[in-house]
């Protein structure tokens, strides 16, 4: 104690320091060290070279953090401070004129003393695992600000009538940054797409400032997509209703597009590794049928396609059903990367000829040709 007496003493000849700053030179338990800096001599408890006030503001800072919080849910947190950097030049300097080499540096010290008011305040919040909250404490500009660990769910989505469009178009007025004009979207609300009903249902269920979607593919806007429905992935950012938000959505969203199903997942890497799909083509001809079903039929089993991926992709099985003389349906299993238009008409490229469906029919004989998607699933 005598030696920190004196190492003391210098300091206070040296500076303006406080009680806790003063404590602290010497000791890691911050709970003491307003009192063991009163005990070396310190008188100030208002002002301080060395954290500037922050220590004696710390309750006004605190209930500022928790007005900032109203309203969001979270069961963990964490706290970061950003000092000045001539505050801690400064106590740098004084800590090695007096030859100071105990107690606690100022900027640690600042965090684990917001952390431990904040958890007083809140103490139903738990401490483990990967923060919900964070708390960024600026004081160099005065600022607090608070991010929240985005969410991330894996959905799946049917879509029960055509003339739905898969990718929104952003919004003319904010170019996708989100306004009233776009209820906060940034996609616009016409022409309709699965994109704009998915985002806004997030996007207002769990009060997230951003919503993002990644696709398993998209789907021609004249088909429909039935069954367990398609795969996405989303995430939410920044949520505030971390926990309530799930049950406020609405799973019919826009009433054609549904969701069926709604998991969260851990943030990490999205894939859709294995995914296949089942797809139903209609394909109408101008005059009657005349081809071997089967040998068609042998034709496409197993044959590959080039993916969007530019990795090779498989058709596993193809059943063809006449309906009438002009009318053709055709069920096809085919692996998630493959477009069903490449299975229809094949690829013809300079560096790449796979005959389709079309083709072996005759392109002169088919009018038309659309699709839906039945069902997909994982290996």
């Amino acid at each position: 104690m005598k030696g920190f007496q004196i190492k003391a003493s210098k300091l206070l000849a040296r500076a303006k320091i406080c009680r806790w700053c003063l404590g602290r030179q010497f000791t890691t338990d911050l709970r003491n060290a307003e009192a063991l800096g009163a005990s070396l001599g310190s008188n100030e408890l208002a002002s301080c070279d060395i954290c500037g006030g922050a220590y004696a503001k710390r309750l006004e800072t605190v209930e500022t953090v928790l007005e900032k919080l109203t309203g969001y849910e979270f069961a963990s947190f964490q706290v970061g401070v950003i000092v000045p950097k001539n505050k801690v030049d400064r106590e740098d300097e004084l800590r090695s004129q007096c030859r100071i080499s105990t107690g606690i540096g100022l900027k640690k010290a600042l965090v684990a003393m917001y952390r431990s008011e904040l958890r007083a305040k809140v103490p139903h919040v738990q401490h483990k695992g990967t923060p919900d909250i964070s708390v960024k404490i600026d004081l160099e500009n005065g600022k607090t600000t608070i991010e929240t660990r985005s969410l991330l769910f894996f959905v799946r989505y049917v879509k029960l009538d055509r003339g739905i469009l898969v990718r929104g178009k952003p919004c003319n007025v904010c170019c996708g940054f989100g306004c009233a004009a776009c209820s906060d979207v940034g996609l616009e609300a016409e022409p309709k797409s699965i994109e704009f009903f998915i985002v806004k249902q997030f996007k207002e269920s769990f009060n997230g400032s951003k919503v993002k979607i990644s696709w398993s593919g998209t789907d021609d806007e004249n088909s429909l997509v039935n069954g367990s429905g398609r795969p996405i992935f989303v995430q939410v950012y920044n949520p505030i209703h971390r926990f309530s938000g799930v049950d406020k959505l609405d799973r019919m969203v826009g009433g054609p597009i549904q969701l069926v199903l709604i998991e969260e997942r851990m943030a990490s890497a999205v894939a859709f590794t294995g995914l296949k799909k089942l797809v139903k083509f209609y394909i109408k001809l101008s005059s009657p049928w005349v081809h071997q079903i089967h040998e068609i039929e042998n034709q496409f089993k197993n044959k590959t396609l080039p993916s969007a991926s530019r990795s090779t992709k498989r058709i596993y099985w193809l059943k063809i059903e006449i309906v009438d003389n002009l009318t053709v349906v055709v069920l096809a299993y085919m692996d998630n990367g493959i477009s069903p238009w490449s299975l229809l008409n094949g690829v013809h490229t300079p560096s790449k000829e796979v005959i389709g469906l079309i083709d072996v029919i005759g392109p002169n004989v088919v009018t038309s040709c659309t699709y839906d998607v039945i069902d997909f699933k994982f290996d």
